[in-house]
């Protein structure tokens, strides 16, 4: 199922879209909005997090599952948009490649629901910044990602946390070497293989190697160590990786 091919169905013949293909239309374009909040809050070198005025929700960058309050906030606007907007979306479709058409939507949600509301009302009410050293906010985060992860899987979170873990795996494939990515696979598989031909010596360095470029390209794109966990327990990193590698 192609996110371009749906799209444009859905424009142009909205009746005969089924259930599936809607479903499948909506997750797409709140992952889009899921990574135009994220690279917002990225850009932001102050030490606070702001509350977009589309919501009534803090965006928090450490916590996802904050961003996808926002992210509901928003997805009805982001449709609503893409409506008015149609026949200039239907041009984008017709002529540009399907990753084109994402960054093109990740764009019209940056500008009209992020950065126009803040230029629009920056005297006034344009952000509302919470100190990271509160004690207050600090412990309502804290509870808030403890009752998230007992609650039941929802399905745009877990999509969302999939494609972060697959980028993440994606990183580390490329920065590190492949006796760096032996080591890593042994200390979270006990994949002998993966050190049958290295010295203890050899594996120490490894391991201190990885583990320096794994937490370096953490704090570079702002990865929760949540996020590592889950390509772990999820096999992300033992497909991509380790049976690559190893077996």
């Amino acid at each position: 199922m192609e996110f371009k091919e749906v799209l444009y169905k859905f424009l142009t013949d909205k009746d005969n879209v089924s259930y599936e293909e809607l479903e499948f239309l909506f997750v797409e374009l709140k992952k889009i909005i899921y990574f135009a909040i994220k690279d917002f809050l990225k850009d932001d070198t102050t030490n606070y997090k702001y509350k977009l005025l589309t919501t009534e929700y803090v965006c928090e960058d450490t916590y996802s599952d904050k961003i996808i309050s926002c992210v509901e906030e928003i997805f009805p606007l982001l449709v609503a948009k893409i409506y008015k907007e149609k026949e200039k979306i239907l041009n984008v479709i017709q002529n540009r490649n399907q990753s084109y058409i994402k960054s093109y939507l990740k764009t019209i949600v940056k500008n009209n629901f992020i950065l126009d509301p803040l230029k629009k009302y920056k005297s006034e009410f344009a952000f509302e910044k919470i100190s990271l050293n509160e004690p207050e906010h600090r412990e309502s985060t804290d509870k808030t990602r403890e009752e998230s992860l007992e609650s039941p899987v929802n399905l745009e979170n877990e999509i969302l946390l999939f494609d972060e873990a697959n980028h993440l795996i994606d990183l580390l494939q490329k920065n590190l070497t492949e006796k760096e990515k032996k080591v890593l696979c042994f200390d979270e598989y006990k994949l002998e293989d993966c050190i049958k031909d290295s010295s203890k010596d050899a594996t120490y360095k490894g391991r201190e190697r990885y583990r320096k470029k794994l937490k370096d390209i953490m704090l570079k794109h702002k990865y929760p160590y949540e996020i590592y966990e889950y390509a772990v327990e999820k096999g992300i990193l033992m497909s991509e990786i380790c049976k690559k590698i190893c077996l």
